[in-house]
Formats: C-alpha cells, structure tokens, sequence
C-alpha cells in the first residue's frame, strides 16, 4: 500500500518493496527486468519511492535491483515463454 510523503514542496509516493511482489504474484506474469521496471512504473507511479526494513527512497530500477541481490526476483529470460524452459 503507498503513502504519501512530503520532501518540501513535493509530495512523493512511498511503498514498500513488498507491495511490487504482491503484483507480481497478482498478475501472475513471469516478468523480465525491462517489462517488472515498466509494470512497476505503470502500477505505482514514476515519482514512487521503495522501501525495505534496511533502505528506503530507491526508484523502481534500484527496487528491482535489490530484489534480484536479495534472491526476491528472478527475471525472466527474454524469448522464454515461462521461465521453466528455454523456449
């Protein structure tokens, strides 16, 4: 669920990195790391903040990134149809 942050005079969007594993596992979509940003940027918001327990303030490029070193994410290969085979 986002919150609403004000930074001076701009009111940014804040969700938890969690909220982007709900929707993945919402849509069902086996999600490369180009088309999981652009869902993320399409579902949240472009001006939308990320947050964990241990960082905060990440865009939706440092989110995906930190899910994928957390073992959270695992992109899909380009050209797969599902992830379990190569085609």
């Amino acid at each position: 669920m986002a919150a609403f942050i004000i930074y001076g005079f701009q009111i940014m969007s804040f969700a938890h990195v969690h909220d982007i594993l709900t929707m993945i596992e919402t849509t069902g979509v086996a999600y490369t790391k180009p088309q999981l940003q652009a869902a993320i940027v399409s579902h949240f918001g472009d001006e939308t903040r990320f947050g964990s327990c241990s960082i905060d303030g990440m865009d939706s490029e440092q989110a995906v990134e930190f899910l994928i070193t957390r073992g959270k994410f695992v992109p899909q290969q380009a050209g797969s149809c599902c992830g379990s085979c190569t085609g």
